[in-house]
């Protein structure tokens, strides 16, 4: 895939009933060069499809998960999600699927910044799977990003 280089797949269960699982599985992929933020979003939507966009990291198992594949592209790299700042709601959101951000999230120090903006963006800081916390800053710095493909799958 143009610009965009596969790292690997999580496939978990979401939901289940007597009479049926729910199995969310995703494929990410991390950019080669870094973008605004508002590229990186249509970069992963146009190469992935209406399926596709910036990574929201909706689980403990999924953080955990990307934080280990990460150690392959650098040692303090930073990496775009699609977590921003909604001021009409006044909370934390994944943009790719409009849902909150989990409780107890992996904030820096310091982090996020007392008064959020619009234009303030979820950035992963990695240096190992060991030392790897999110950040807030603004959406025109540059930095790589991490697209998930999302599929659903009914047993």
């Amino acid at each position: 895939m143009k610009g965009l280089v596969y790292i690997g797949s999580l496939k978990s269960v979401q939901n289940s009933t007597q009479f049926d699982q729910r199995f969310d599985e995703n494929d990410y992929y991390v950019s080669i060069n870094p973008t605004v933020w508002s590229s990186a979003a249509d970069d992963c939507s146009i190469i992935l499809g209406p399926n596709g966009g910036l990574v929201g990291i909706e689980t403990l198992e999924e953080w955990e998960f990307l934080k280990v594949l990460l150690e392959n592209y650098g040692f303090a790299s930073t990496f775009w999600t699609s977590g921003k700042f909604d001021i009409f709601r006044n909370e934390w959101i994944w943009s790719i699927n409009n849902q909150p951000i989990p409780s107890n999230p992996p904030w820096g120090a310091g982090q996020p910044i007392p008064l959020p903006n619009l234009s303030q963006r979820i950035q992963i800081f990695h240096l190992s799977r060991y030392d790897a916390y999110w950040r807030s800053v603004a959406d025109t710095q540059l930095h790589r990003y991490i697209c998930e493909l999302r599929k659903i799958d009914y047993v």
